[in-house]
């Protein structure tokens, strides 16, 4: 089960980067955000499944990706509310995630471990950015329709993502100290939120214009 969730997760994320690159000339500046996580994710994931098969520790990876995964979503943030200051903001942003992803390696999770305590840092960062923007896009007046919105959907696959994945890495390691018949389903719904996020995700650029021929 858990190869075939894998798998499904890896085809999921390759599909997203296709559409990405096809659309790539009729999308805009937020949507490539977009694409370049895709990218880092399937880079990442595909490293990872190397690295496993080689019996080499592949946790170092996450602690790196988990960094341009915020910086990146930090930058679609201030890219979606429209603030003149996102160049400096994303400076003080990639600093403090780099700062704070190396003391969680020296002190607490070194890089031979996973890194949970930034993964939590991470969803209790993006959870609110997703429902400030979401916020911020109901109240626009030139949107006619949120459905046909790229932002609208980014925005709410992430607030479903990063919402799962406090619940997954707060609760999943107690339900398995304390013996409790969970850890399975919650790690199998986990998978399929995130099939889900990056199906979501990946749509985000068919409703971008068709490059032209």
């Amino acid at each position: 089960m858990r190869d075939i969730l894998f798998i499904t997760y890896l085809s999921v994320l390759t599909l997203g980067v296709l559409l990405g690159l096809y659309r790539y000339k009729g999308v805009d500046d937020k949507g490539k955000i977009i694409l370049y996580l895709l990218i880092a994710t399937v880079l990442t994931e595909g490293t990872a499944l190397i690295l496993t098969k080689n019996q080499v520790n592949q946790e170092p990876l996450y602690h790196l990706y988990s960094i341009i995964e915020i910086v990146l979503t930090s930058l679609y943030f201030f890219k979606t509310i429209k603030t003149r200051y996102y160049k400096v903001l994303i400076v003080i942003t990639v600093i403090f995630w780099i700062v704070l992803g190396s003391l969680n390696a020296i002190f607490y999770q070194p890089l031979s471990t996973l890194n949970t305590n930034i993964l939590l840092l991470e969803s209790v960062s993006i959870i609110p950015m997703s429902i400030y923007a979401l916020y911020v896009i109901f109240l626009a007046d030139d949107i006619q329709n949120v459905l046909k919105y790229p932002l609208f959907w980014v925005w709410a696959c992430f607030l479903l993502y990063w919402s799962t994945t406090f619940f997954f890495w707060a609760y999943v390691r107690a339900f398995d100290q304390a013996h409790l018949p969970y850890e399975n389903l919650i790690t199998y719904s986990q998978g399929m939120v995130n099939i889900i996020n990056y199906i979501g995700l990946g749509y985000t650029f068919l409703l971008y214009p068709k490059p032209n021929k």
